[in-house]
């Protein structure tokens, strides 16, 4: 397998981290004009913290896009892509898995780890490869 170098890894999450901010932003701009006339709404939302929310949305981002065409935008971007580590196609199942690891919030850090293999890689039975021409 020729594995994604830790540079193309980066890459990956921070070109997918600006489309799941995107689309976070999106959502409370549609709802912060959409549900703000509703007085109910913002009492509820009154001295709430939404830091979660961003994590929420990168969950949805990434079980949404992987699941459905089995890459991301950055993995497009880097010509990279998942595959299960016997090299077949990733189920549903493992994007899952992987979607959810990714909310530790230390996951991050296991990328710079020797192979650059990360926990939602490792635990998902999972890896990021080169997309040869």
């Amino acid at each position: 397998m020729n594995l994604a170098s830790r540079t193309k890894r980066i890459l990956n999450a921070i070109i997918d981290a600006l489309v799941g901010m995107l689309l976070w932003l999106s959502f409370w701009i549609f709802a912060g004009t959409t549900l703000i006339k509703n007085e109910e709404f913002v009492k509820a939302m009154e001295g709430q913290d939404f830091g979660w929310t961003i994590h929420i949305a990168l969950f949805v981002y990434y079980l949404c896009v992987e699941g459905i065409f089995g890459t991301s935008l950055g993995k497009i971007i880097t010509r990279t892509t998942i595959v299960h580590i016997n090299g077949d196609k990733i189920t549903f199942y493992s994007v899952f898995k992987r979607s959810l690891l990714r909310l530790i919030p230390w996951d991050f850090l296991t990328f710079f780890s020797k192979n650059s293999i990360g926990w939602h890689d490792k635990y998902s039975n999972t890896r990021v490869v080169n997309i040869n021409k």
